[in-house]
């Protein structure tokens, strides 16, 4: 089964995210939930409690790109974004 996964230190609190397995290996982690207030990356922790399981680590990143949504001439359209 897959571990479980969870999110300690950083300051900010709400992160969540799921781990998905392939082969008895840990293949991909998605986050679920971004949190918020986070001033430094969090760590990951990889739950491998009843999975008989070890070995998969992983390293969270703080996005610092912001809001990158701007004005359009005209008004855009709905979902209008400057990437």
């Amino acid at each position: 089964s897959a571990p479980a996964i969870t999110f300690s230190g950083g300051g900010g609190s709400g992160a969540a995210a799921t781990a998905y397995i392939s082969g008895g290996k840990v293949y991909k982690i998605t986050v679920t939930a971004a949190g918020q207030d986070y001033t430094s990356p969090p760590t990951v922790n990889i739950d491998n409690t009843g999975t008989n399981g070890s070995g998969a680590t992983a390293f969270a990143q703080i996005n610092t790109r912001g809001n990158r949504n701007v004005d359009l001439p005209f008004g855009g359209f709905p979902g209008a974004a400057l990437y």
